[in-house]
């Protein structure tokens, strides 16, 4: 075929067929009208049409011409399915690229920049796949109507200022591996008031940077990943955390540089050639090595961690490296959570992450409530067990038996002691506070209560008062117990839902005040 100047003469001279492709060099091409590839142009199943841009350093720009304004068009408008749209760069449009009534059509590493409308528009198709690819500033970064069985994966959604996926009547998306920074007042989905287009997505292994002001997963939902996770049933191995990009905010985006940083070495571009930097200890992003265990990693560089990474250049030669070890980590319930309410309807994801650790590792999930044994070690109950290690998470509902104020978590292989990791920072469970469950009773003559919210390893008083709460009082020792329903100066030993106390001096006198104190911090 004879070169030509553009990518739409070459569709508007060739009938293109299944298996054609088409390469555009690098360079800057300009249109003042929208580049469109019509249906007539599609590929086959399994036999696309490809058109394809530069890979190797320079790049293939798509832009509008100088002497238009108001970004009024569309960069490529795609009729056509069984398309493929490789290592493109389009910006400063209203919408970069339209896929629109099609099927099967992929987006592949390429640019979307400062598109005002949105990056990618899908409209009415079906098994559209975006991936390995950057979002980067403008509105949406991917905008799906009346769409199916989408696929955005391995997504670096940077600094867009409405949403980085906008969703509208969409259903059966897969949505993982990307990484969302929004810009101010942003957020990461935009779903209106159908939350269902949410929770009905395969949504997972994402890392959400909400740094900047007035960010978070969609509008009117609090940042809290816990609640998000149990309420949209999802997302149970993402993160919120700093992205850990070099660059995003530099502009021309030229100067930007989304790669994520890593002590064990990392991609970059210089005067004198491309190669490998290396970030200072424990400057490595969560980026690298968390994607889903699932997903291909067979592109990345070797002596990595044996996973994708999240973000646009996972599963591809300019990925992050990461750490060669093998061992399980602990990511909730250590430090972030000071109590936990055994009140509180939602449930707690125990979550960790496993490195390079074989696919078949079953482990247990286990509890200690302050217990140990006679050499001090500590005792674990366990919680689950029968659970891959490459599952990541574990739903724990917290019952009266765990109320201590010393709570601790571990995850542990069932057939390997040495890959384990526990919580470091140890956590309350308890009731919501003491409090009497009633009024005070009669029993043969002797006044009793009932009250609830004490936590083992905690030392309680109990006193009362015979001049309404004037001044209080402790019981001498001879009737201080011996039995448990009579002790006013204790320690629990074992929880329960609530508890009795049975005042033995109670027949001296009928009107008599009651009170619970703490007599040691914690609670």
């Amino acid at each position: 075929l004879t070169p030509k100047a553009t990518l739409q003469a070459i569709l508007d001279a060739y009938d293109l067929e299944p298996g054609d492709r088409v390469f555009i060099d690098t360079g800057n091409y300009t249109s003042e009208t929208d580049l469109r590839v019509i249906w007539s142009r599609s590929g086959g199943p399994g036999d696309p049409v490809v058109i394809q841009g530069n890979t190797n350093g320079a790049y293939t720009v798509m832009t509008r011409s100088a002497a238009t304004t108001n970004y009024p068009f569309i960069g490529i408008d795609v009729k056509a399915s069984d398309i493929e749209l490789r290592n493109l760069v389009v910006r400063g449009m209203n919408r970069g690229i339209l896929l629109e009534s099609n099927r099967n059509a992929l987006v592949d590493g390429a640019y979307l920049i400062d598109n005002q409308l949105a990056g990618v528009t899908v409209q009415g198709s079906q098994g559209t796949t975006i991936r390995k690819s950057a979002l980067w500033q403008g509105g949406w970064g991917v905008d799906l109507a009346n769409t199916r069985t989408t696929r955005l994966e391995n997504l670096t959604f940077a600094l867009p200022v409405l949403a980085g996926i906008r969703l509208s009547n969409t259903v059966e998306d897969v949505l993982q591996n990307n990484v969302f920074i929004p810009e101010e007042g942003a957020f990461a989905y935009s779903v209106g008031n159908v939350t269902t287009l949410l929770s009905n997505a395969e949504i997972d292994y994402n890392l959400y940077d909400f740094g900047n002001t007035n960010t978070g997963f969609y509008a009117g939902w609090t940042n809290d990943l816990r609640t998000w996770q149990v309420g949209m049933n999802a997302d149970f191995r993402s993160a919120i955390a700093d992205a850990g990009l070099v660059r995003t905010n530099d502009y021309p985006w030229e100067a930007g540089d989304l790669h994520p940083r890593s002590e064990y070495g990392r991609w970059t571009n210089s005067p004198t050639g491309a190669g490998l930097v290396y970030d200072e200890v424990d400057a490595t992003s969560w980026a690298v090595d968390h994607g889903n265990p699932d997903s291909d990693w067979a592109q990345e560089p070797g002596d990595n961690g044996g996973r994708i990474n999240i973000g646009m250049y996972g599963n591809s030669m300019q990925a992050s490296l990461g750490s060669t070890g093998t061992y399980v980590d602990v990511r909730t319930l250590d430090g972030e959570v000071d109590r936990i309410l055994l009140d509180d309807p939602l449930p707690w994801p125990l979550v960790w992450s496993s490195h390079l650790v074989d696919d078949d590792v079953m482990v247990l999930v286990q509890f200690n409530g302050g217990a140990t044994n006679a050499l001090g070690e500590l005792v674990w109950t366990t919680l689950a067990s029968n659970i891959l290690a490459r599952q990541e998470y574990f739903i724990w509902r917290p019952d009266v038996t765990h109320q201590t104020a010393n709570g601790l978590w571990r995850v542990i292989a069932a057939d390997d002691p040495s890959l384990v990791d526990a919580s470091t920072h140890s956590f309350i469970v308890s009731s919501p506070g003491i409090g009497f469950r009633g009024r005070p009773y009669r029993v043969f003559g002797l006044m009793r209560f009932d009250w609830e919210g004490g936590i083992p390893g905690i030392n309680y008083r109990i006193e009362y008062s015979d001049d309404f709460g004037e001044t209080w009082q402790v019981w001498e020792t001879k009737y201080n117990g011996p039995a448990q329903i009579n002790m006013s100066q204790f320690s629990i030993a074992v929880p329960q839902a609530w508890y009795t106390f049975e005042d033995r001096t109670s027949y001296q006198n009928r009107q008599r005040w009651y009170r619970i104190s703490q007599e040691s911090e914690g609670d």
